[in-house]
C-alpha cells in the first residue's frame, strides 16, 4: 500500500475495532466491517457510511449506528501501474487470448519494487508462475500450503481454509524467487582429458548425488521438481539457492555461483579439485576396481 491507503485503511480498521469492543462483538458489525477491510484496499473510494444494527429493548426495534465512515481517496492517483497492467490484460483476453503473460507487462512491473506470484495448486499453475517469475527477476513466488487441495487457489486459502491476512504474509515471507532454467549440460570445473580421471568423476557424480550433500550444509525445501533453501556462501534472509536434482547441478541466485556436485564441495569446503575428489568418493563409496574404503565427510 501506498501512504494515503495505509493511512485511510488503519483508520478504517481502527473504527471498525473499536464499534466491535463497544457493541460486544455485535453479528453486523463484525460481518460489515470485515467486509469493508476486505473491500477498501483494491476501493477505496464511494463506500459511503459503514452501519451495523443493534436490538433496543426500549423501542423494540433494531435500530441503525454508525460503525465508520471511511475515507474516500482519488482513484486516479492510486495504483496507476497496477490498473495500466489490468488494462492490458483485460484487451488481451478480449482478443482472445488466455493462459498468457507476455513479455512487455514484465516491464510495467519492472518499477514496482515488491512483487508475488501466487498460483493455483497444480502442476499447470506451478508452471506458468515459474515461466512469468523469470520474466519479472526480483518477483517471489507464493507457495500455498497442501490443505488448499488439488487445483486450490487463494480464495480457497481464505475461504475454505478460513486463514487470515497474517497467515498470508507469513506465506508471503517464505516466498522464494523463480529458479532459474537449468541448464542442459553442466560441466566440472576441470575437465580430464584422462579416460580414467573421467571415470573417476563421473562415478563420484552418479554415486553422491548433489541434493544428499548439499543437505549436509544447507536445510532444502521441495519447489516442485527442484529444492531450494538459504545460500550457503554468504548471509541471506529468503531462500534463494536452488538444487536441480534432475541434472546434478545448483544455482545461487546471489553470488551467481553455478555447477555441479564437486563445484559446489569445493565452494564451501574451500578445497582444491583433488581433495574435493578424493574427499567426494569418501563419501560416495569408491568404483569397485579401484579398493578404497568409504568413510564420511
Amino acid at each position: 500500500m501506498d501512504a494515503p491507503l495505509e493511512a485511510a485503511y488503519k483508520a478504517l480498521e481502527e473504527d471498525s475495532t473499536d464499534a466491535i469492543k463497544q457493541h460486544r462483538m455485535n453479528h453486523s458489525v463484525i460481518s460489515v466491517g470485515l467486509n469493508a477491510l476486505l473491500l477498501y484496499p483494491d476501493h477505496p473510494w464511494n463506500i459511503g457510511d459503514l452501519y451495523g444494527y443493534e436490538y433496543n429493548p426500549e423501542t423494540q426495534r433494531r435500530e441503525r449506528f454508525l460503525i465508520a465512515t471511511p475515507e474516500d481517496l482519488d482513484q486516479n492517483g492510486l495504483y496507476a501501474m497496477e490498473r495500466r497492467l489490468i488494462e492490458l490484460v483485460r484487451a488481451e483476453l478480449a482478443m482472445g487470448r488466455r493462459g498468457m503473460f507476455r513479455p512487455e507487462w514484465a516491464n510495467e512491473l519492472a518499477s514496482i519494487p515488491e512483487v508475488y506470484i501466487c498460483f493455483n495448486n497444480d502442476e499447470a499453475g506451478r508452471a506458468g508462475a515459474t515461466r512469468i517469475g523469470r520474466l519479472i527477476p526480483h518477483a517471489r513466488i507464493i507457495e500455498l500450503p497442501e490443505e488448499v487441495g488439488k487445483s486450490g487457489d487463494v480464495t480457497d486459502f481464505f475461504v475454505r481454509l478460513g486463514k487470515s491476512r497474517a497467515d498470508f504474509e507469513t506465506l508471503m515471507e517464505c516466498a522464494t524467487p523463480a529458479p532459474p532454467s537449468p541448464p542442459t549440460q553442466v560441466a566440472t570445473l576441470r575437465q580430464s582429458p584422462d579416460p580414467i580421471q573421467r571415470e573417476r568423476i563421473d562415478h563420484i557424480k552418479n554415486a553422491a548425488p548433489i541434493a544428499g550433500v548439499v543437505e549436509r550444509y544447507v536445510k532444502l525445501q521441495k519447489f516442485g521438481n527442484n529444492l531450494v533453501g538459504l545460500r550457503p556462501f554468504h548471509e541471506d534472509h529468503n531462500p534463494s539457492f536452488t538444487v536441480f536434482p534432475a541434472n546434478g547441478s545448483f544455482h545461487c541466485f546471489g553470488c551467481r555461483k553455478r555447477g555441479d556436485v564437486i563445484t559446489f564441495f569445493r565452494e564451501i569446503e574451500g578445497l582444491g579439485f583433488g581433495q574435493s575428489l578424493d574427499r567426494l568418493e569418501e563419501y560416495a563409496g569408491p568404483e569397485p576396481h579401484r579398493g578404497v574404503h568409504p568413510g564420511g565427510l
